[in-house]
């Protein structure tokens, strides 16, 4: 039987290992001469689009009659800047960054990227399409909401919302349904850029059909958004959810808005709530209370101190110093109280407001 000679299998190790080297070197050279197109590519647009933003068109750094004006590389690069400013711009300024982007010819492009299958590219098309509010690009986007991975679909509605949010609800709400593990926090974020008196009533009646068809993961992240609206149309909706109270998120979420909007109306039903048996709920029910508590909420608040859970207590003892003419020497005797939670409380509620008064 024939072996291999060992000279034979170190030698090709040897040229393995020369080849393996020589590529990762080459990567490494090719992407530090990119690198250094980029900040290059950088210095001579950021300016650029600066000036524009601030309705001073500067001479674009071009070549006349180079068509397309920018490589592969460096239309991606420009649209990151691009996007970048657009997003923190308002009003005229906008509408300045518009112009500059249908000088360079780039709009009409911005929707054949919409197919790139280069992820990359394709998310900073969507985001210059919904910044532009490009009606074109309505179709395009809607397929990509509806049937693209997660986050191509996330960027896709917010896009849709920029352009008309009203139109695109339905979609949202489409999306919500196939994409439960969308971040909350980016979903608030990305209402809040469109809120409108407008969307209340659709969202509110979009939640009422979500509890009836018994969808409650739906029904939690649009009374969420619903609370993102602050406007007192949603009183009425969050309310009903409150009513139905159909999972402690849901109560919760309620609890939390209602609160926050100072919604009087619901001050008796969430008073009941600091009995209920879950703790979080009494802590989200003190809470939303001490927004609107007054001297008939004392006693209340004042019978909650007895509770098995001390940061229940603790909400009860910070309720109690946020009613108005509350008499000091009544907050005086919870020193003093029987209860050594109340005490703890007491004392831990002045620490942290004397931390909080310091000088910084």
């Amino acid at each position: 039987m024939n072996t291999l000679h060992p000279l034979f299998l170190l030698s090709a190790v040897v040229v393995f290992n020369g080849a393996f080297l020589l590529v990762l070197l080459s990567l490494r050279i090719r992407a530090q001469r990119s690198a250094e197109r980029r900040k290059a590519f950088s210095a001579r647009w950021r300016p650029v689009v600066m000036q524009w933003s601030i309705g001073h068109p500067a001479v674009l750094p071009i070549t006349p009659g180079k068509f397309p004006i920018f490589t592969h590389e460096e239309r991606f690069w420009f649209l990151e800047i691009w996007n970048e400013m657009r997003q923190s711009m308002r009003g005229e300024s906008s509408a300045y960054l518009n112009g500059l982007l249908v000088e360079l010819k780039l709009q009409d492009e911005l929707i054949s990227l919409l197919e790139s299958r280069q992820p990359g590219e394709k998310l900073m098309a969507i985001q210059a399409l919904g910044q532009l509010q490009d009606e074109k690009a309505w179709d395009a986007l809607v397929r990509l909401a509806l049937h693209a991975e997660p986050l191509v679909a996330f960027q896709a509605v917010g896009a849709l919302l920029l352009i008309s949010s009203e139109s695109a609800l339905p979609v949202l709400i489409e999306v919500l349904k196939r994409h439960r593990d969308w971040s909350r926090a980016r979903l608030i974020g990305m209402l809040r850029r469109v809120v409108s008196p407008r969307l209340v009533s659709p969202l509110g009646e979009a939640l009422l059909q979500a509890l009836s068809d018994g969808d409650l993961a739906l029904a939690k992240d649009l009374a969420v958004l619903l609370g993102v609206m602050r406007y007192p149309a949603t009183l009425p909706f969050l309310r009903e959810v409150l009513r139905q109270a159909p999972s402690l998120a849901l109560l919760d979420i309620s609890v939390k808005t209602l609160g926050e909007l100072r919604d009087a109306t619901s001050l008796p039903a969430i008073q009941d709530l600091v009995m209920h048996k879950d703790p979080l709920i009494r802590q989200q029910a003190i809470l939303a209370m001490s927004s609107m508590a007054g001297p008939a909420q004392i006693p209340i608040l004042l019978n909650v101190l007895g509770d098995d859970d001390w940061w229940v207590v603790f909400r009860a003892v910070e309720a109690l110093h946020k009613i108005p003419g509350i008499r000091p020497e009544k907050l005086g005797e919870l020193y003093t109280h029987p209860l050594s939670q109340v005490r703890d409380a007491m004392h831990y509620y002045q620490e942290s407001a004397n931390l909080n008064e310091s000088p910084v």
